[in-house]
Formats: structure tokens, C-alpha cells, sequence
């Protein structure tokens, strides 16, 4: 892989065991979101759905708690940044040659009733950075097998008139540490310093600072 453009596919936000407070919160704040779907890995999530990326509450339902544990080890709150990709393996391999891979690519699915009323999988491959190289979360990448199970035209419209995520910010007490694995990752990117000092790195309509 010879170069790798930035561009964000969704960001997480962990809610844990807070499903239906951190739901009824966002639909409050104007936002439509899915119906609850259910990752064949086991944890549970929320999705509001824009243009070019969207926004998913993820957590797990009282009786799933013990599976992927590792996820509700981190505090609660915005936690995971996600690449778009559409070759989980070509990533990986990208990863292994600039000492950023985590685990090998992870395939897994949730079924979705699409708003015809038929019945889909969302399905997705997964590859990750190590872990070690990103502070306070996660970041990986998403590469959708079954993208109209996700970007449905219905599903994009909010009340609050989102239409994408605009910006994703990494408070950080070095921002360009913090900036350098991303600077080391994408060859097609490139982090720019504004005029405040921090540091940004433009990904598609997302800007991530």
C-alpha cells in the first residue's frame, strides 16, 4: 500500500450499560437514531446515520456485560475514532510495516431491518492500531462489506439538521505526539499546524484536531 487517505467513518461513544439514557438523551438533542442492533461479537449500539460518516452509541445489554469486556474498560464518553477503508487486509499490512498493528482484520455482523421492512446484515471488517499508540481509546479501521444496511437515505435526516460530523477533537498533553502516529499512518494526509498551536489533519468533511 503505497499511500492511505485520511477519512473519517464514525466516531464511538461508550455508554456501557447506559443504552437507553445515553438513546433518549440524543434523540432529545435532536438526532434520529436507529433502531438498537446487536453485533454478532455482543456488544449492542445506536447509530445516527449523516452523510458521509456517522455516530454510534455503543454498549451492551445487562445479560451480555461479560462479553468484550475490554471495551468497558475505558471511561465512558467519546472513545473510539474510526477510518474508513475498503480493504481491511491492505490496512493491515500498512499497519505491520509502520509498527502500528494490532490485531489481524476481525469480521463480524448485526442484522438491521431496512426501512422497506426487509431484513439485512450489516456486515464489516475491523482491523485496529495498537493499542499502546493511541492514548485514551481506540482508533481502527471499518471497512463495510454491506454499506446500504448503514447509509439509508431516511435514516440521514435529523430533526437538529446534521448533516455529517464536522470536527473530532484529541485533548492531549503533547498534541504532536498525539498527532504523529497519524502524521506516520496516512501518506496522504497531512498535519497541519493552525494558529492556536494545535494541530489538525484534514479527513474528509471531518477535521481531526
Amino acid at each position: 500500500m503505497t499511500s492511505l487517505k485520511p477519512l473519517v467513518d464514525h466516531v464511538v461513544i461508550n455508554v456501557a450499560d447506559q443504552l437507553d439514557e445515553a438513546s433518549a438523551l440524543f434523540r432529545r438533542l435532536g438526532f434520529q437514531l436507529s433502531a438498537r442492533g446487536h453485533h454478532s461479537l455482543g456488544s449492542s449500539n445506536y447509530l445516527a446515520i449523516f452523510g458521509e460518516n456517522y455516530l454510534e452509541l455503543l454498549g451492551y445489554e445487562p445479560e451480555r456485560g461479560n462479553q468484550r469486556e475490554d471495551l468497558w474498560q475505558s471511561p465512558r464518553g467519546l472513545s473510539g475514532l474510526v477510518w474508513k477503508t475498503e480493504d481491511a487486509d491492505a490496512v493491515y499490512q500498512h499497519l505491520q510495516q509502520q509498527q502500528l498493528a494490532g490485531d489481524p482484520p476481525a469480521a463480524f455482523f448485526r442484522p438491521v431491518t431496512l426501512p422497506d421492512g426487509s431484513e439485512q446484515q450489516a456486515r464489516f471488517r475491523t482491523t485496529r492500531l495498537r493499542s499502546d499508540a493511541v492514548a485514551n481509546g481506540r482508533s481502527f479501521f471499518c471497512q463495510h462489506l454491506t454499506p446500504h444496511a448503514v447509509w439509508q437515505p431516511a435514516w440521514q435526516q435529523h430533526p437538529n439538521a446534521v448533516t455529517n460530523i464536522s470536527g473530532f477533537i484529541i485533548a492531549a498533553d503533547n498534541p504532536a505526539a498525539a498527532a504523529e502516529v497519524y502524521a506516520q499512518l496516512f501518506t496522504a494526509g497531512r498535519v497541519t499546524t493552525l494558529n492556536d498551536g494545535s494541530l489538525e489533519l484534514p479527513a474528509g468533511v471531518t477535521g481531526v484536531r
